[in-house]
């Protein structure tokens, strides 16, 4: 996603520019940036916080093999994220599998795509994410209330760290 912008950056100043898709992506970038940057220990202190905080996530879930989507829109209609998005490589190190797996196109882009509340429901999954102050008119359906995940209260509002992956260093840094 970055080669089409980065030489013209470069050509303005030196620039660094990264592919951020996954954890690990980001913790490497973070690192990298803050090496640059001469601030190697605050990029170390942002990854272990961060890292800090999926453990102590992990460990309220155990080792249970879990369903999940990470929904997004405030509209009628809920969009999920994709296998190549953050929000589900952060689902997948909390052991959770995406209900809405692989993006149906070959391409990297769409991240995410509508999924109507008739498919939801198909879905079910045991783990709902959505962003913190969010309110999307969906959740006031039929359909919505009888989901297990919304059934038994598994209904998490998550920061936007869980969207870009630089925004960890928003909360962390």
């Amino acid at each position: 996603m970055i080669e089409p912008y980065y030489q013209r950056y470069s050509d303005i100043a030196p620039a660094l520019g990264y592919d951020l898709i996954t954890v690990d992506d980001s913790n490497r970038a973070i690192a990298q940036t803050s090496k640059v940057l001469g601030k190697e220990a605050e990029g170390k202190r942002i990854n272990q916080c961060f890292e800090q905080t999926l453990e102590k996530m992990h460990s309220k879930i155990g080792d249970q093999k879990l369903s999940g989507l990470f929904l997004t829109s405030a509209g009628v209609t809920p969009r999920a994220y994709y296998s190549h998005f953050m929000t589900v490589s952060l689902m997948e190190r909390l052991n959770i599998e995406s209900a809405n797996g692989p993006s149906p196109y070959s391409a990297k882009t769409p991240y995410s795509g509508q999924v109507g509340l008739e498919w939801l429901i198909k879905l079910n999954p045991d783990i709902i994410f959505m962003y913190q102050g969010s309110k999307p008119q969906f959740v006031d359906s039929k359909i919505w209330k009888n989901l297990s995940a919304v059934k038994n209260n598994r209904v998490y509002e998550v920061s936007m760290a869980w969207r870009e992956p630089e925004a960890h260093t928003l909360d962390y840094g």
